[in-house]
Order: C-alpha cells, then sequence, then structure tokens
C-alpha cells in the first residue's frame, strides 16, 4: 500500500510540474511583433480614412484609443484592451483583459500593424508580463486585426458605391 502511495504522489508531483512548465513569463522578444498586409488599388490617405473608420468601429471610444493620428506621416498610434479573451492554459480558462498598443503605418496599397506593451491583467506575473504559454493566443488576437481592417475597407469601398 504505501508503494502505490508513493507512485500516485509521484504521478502527481510529475503532473504539477510538466503543467507549470510554460508558467514562465514571455520573453520581451515575443511582447512586441507587426505584420505587413496589401490593400491593392487603395492609396494612402483613403487607407488611412478607412483604418480610422476601422478603429471608431472597433472600440469603444476611437478617441481615447489614438494616441498620436499623423495622416501626413502616415501614422496612427493608439492603446487599447482586448476584453475577455481566453487563451494558453493560465487562469484556468477564464477569460482575461490585456492591454496593448497598436501602430498603424500607411503607405499606398499596404499598411503594417505593429503591437507593443503588451500587459495580461490575469494570466501574468506579478510586473504583467504575459505566459508563453498565453502570448501566441494573444499574438494572434491582434494579429487578426489585419483581416478584420481589409474586411472593413471592402464593405467602407462597397458602401460608397450606393
Amino acid at each position: 500500500m504505501k508503494f502505490f502511495v508513493e507512485i500516485i504522489f509521484a504521478l502527481i508531483t510529475g503532473l504539477l510540474f510538466t503543467s507549470c512548465a510554460d508558467m514562465q513569463a514571455a520573453p520581451p522578444s515575443s511582447l512586441t511583433f507587426d505584420s505587413v498586409y496589401t490593400a491593392p488599388g487603395i492609396k494612402k490617405d483613403s487607407l488611412y480614412d478607412g483604418v480610422k473608420t476601422w478603429i471608431a468601429e472597433t472600440f469603444k471610444s476611437s478617441k481615447s484609443v489614438i494616441e498620436l493620428d499623423d495622416k501626413a506621416n502616415g501614422n496612427i498610434i493608439g492603446n487599447g484592451v482586448l476584453d475577455d479573451i481566453t487563451c494558453g492554459q493560465t487562469c484556468m480558462g477564464k477569460p482575461h483583459d490585456v492591454s496593448f498598443t497598436m501602430k498603424v503605418d500607411i503607405k499606398d496599397e499596404k499598411f503594417r500593424l505593429s503591437f507593443s506593451n503588451i500587459v495580461d491583467w490575469a494570466g501574468t506575473t506579478n510586473e504583467g508580463v504575459p505566459w508563453i504559454s498565453d502570448i501566441n493566443g494573444i499574438r494572434s488576437e491582434l494579429l487578426a486585426f489585419g483581416p478584420s481592417i481589409d474586411s472593413s475597407l471592402s464593405q467602407q469601398k462597397a458602401k460608397s458605391n450606393w
């Protein structure tokens, strides 16, 4: 019986340690990332206006989100929050909020989304740094903004021909 209890204890301890392997802070290099998206046939000014429209429709208050609004140079910088996302293995699958800074650089027929200052308000170390197990899910959520902007641009173009 004692042998059986020792085996059960060893198995439980092993499971706890292997599940905690991902409970390490994500390295700083994984907390900044970007992606470039094409917008064929859309000039810089129209693309800029379309991105601003997407921001206004996506975030609760685009005025409180946007920190820099420079149409001449094609730059928008804003701070946002992903509400109630669930990713990775931390927080026992409970939704939590992630704040971030998003920069949009716009040129003729393309735009780049860059993300930094990512703070996960629940699935984190004490300093707000996301766990390794969560950063991939956070990255996927943020990079999904690109296709969402593309879709919004198409819808805006269709609406303009009424």
